[in-house]
């Protein structure tokens, strides 16, 4: 890794020697070539600062949008192209504690806005959307009023790569950190870049491209018997969801086809014993409707 600087870490109480990283030294690591060798697909990495962390009511301060391509039959990341970035102000002052976060000040935003025509074009364009917490960007996204929305393909850089349990956090910086690159993290631009840098290394695009492309089933299990839910969210891998103003509970957990049938029968023995199991739902997710933010699957109409 020539085009980065050595520096100095520290994780778990050692030292570690690493590599700063910025968007330039990407650029030129992952330059586009004039004329690629092969048929390139076009893809987009996506990052947003906001006002807050939640995803329903934050407002945008900062959106950025790099442009990559990759192989369609290999799934390897042939380069990086064309950027987007841009401030935007928010409706009320920004918090400080996002200021210390980010690094972004009210000065920064003050009377900037996010061009749309030029996000839709990008996004068109694209044939696969990219964000290392997709289902935050892709919720946030489609509540403004001048975003587009289309059919497209999420990727989650997060959720949709066996990252090893040894790796710890699965932050950008953490996993940078592993791969011996650190970087100053928390700004729209070198995040998406360093997402992408991350995903060109090994087979981690592919495997990513290729989750996001399966169909699954989402499970929401409504009601379940006193005691199940330990066993339920411990064991088995389903996660809470406690939406206080649909007053929606429930636990769930996406899985495949293939698998839906066996996690039928874990259901019925562990969950409901006492109560029916048509308390459950079973969400068919394709590869357009993956990462929206829980509250779309639970307004999704199905038979139980």
């Amino acid at each position: 890794m020539a085009y980065f600087h050595k520096s100095v870490a520290q994780k778990n109480g050692q030292v570690i020697i690493c590599n700063d990283v910025t968007s330039k030294k990407i650029e030129e690591k992952l330059k586009l070539p004039d004329r690629p060798t092969s048929k390139v697909v076009c893809a987009i990495g996506v990052d947003l600062e906001t006002s807050s962390s939640n995803p329903l009511e934050c407002e945008i301060i900062e959106i950025a949008i790099r442009e990559f391509f990759f192989d369609p039959e290999t799934k390897k990341i042939i380069g990086v192209r064309r950027s987007y970035q841009s401030y935007q102000e928010p409706s009320q002052p920004i918090d400080p504690i996002i200021t210390e976060i980010t690094g972004i000040r009210n000065g920064d935003v003050k009377g900037q806005s996010i061009d749309w025509d030029q996000v839709n074009d990008l996004f068109n364009k694209a044939s696969v959307i990219v964000a290392h917490n997709a289902s935050f960007e892709r919720t946030i996204l489609e509540r403004q009023e001048d975003f587009i929305k289309r059919k497209k393909i999420w990727a989650c850089s997060l959720n949709m790569i066996s990252w090893p349990r040894d790796f710890g956090s699965k932050s950008l910086e953490n996993l940078l950190l592993r791969h011996g690159v650190g970087f100053a993290a928390h700004r729209a631009l070198i995040d998406t870049d360093v997402m992408i840098y991350l995903l060109s290394l090994d087979t981690y695009f592919k495997e990513m491209v290729e989750n996001a492309k399966k169909e699954e089933i989402m499970i929401l299990a409504y009601n379940t018997d006193p005691g199940a839910f330990d066993t339920l969210r411990d064991e088995l891998g389903y996660r809470w969801y406690n939406d206080k103003k649909s007053k929606e509970k429930y636990l769930h957990k996406t899985v495949s086809k293939d698998e839906l049938e066996l996690e039928k029968r874990k259901l019925k023995e562990i969950a409901y014993q006492k109560r029916s199991s048509r308390n459950a739902r079973y969400i068919p997710v394709d590869m357009f409707n993956k990462s929206k933010h829980q509250s779309e699957y639970s307004k999704t109409k199905v038979k139980k």
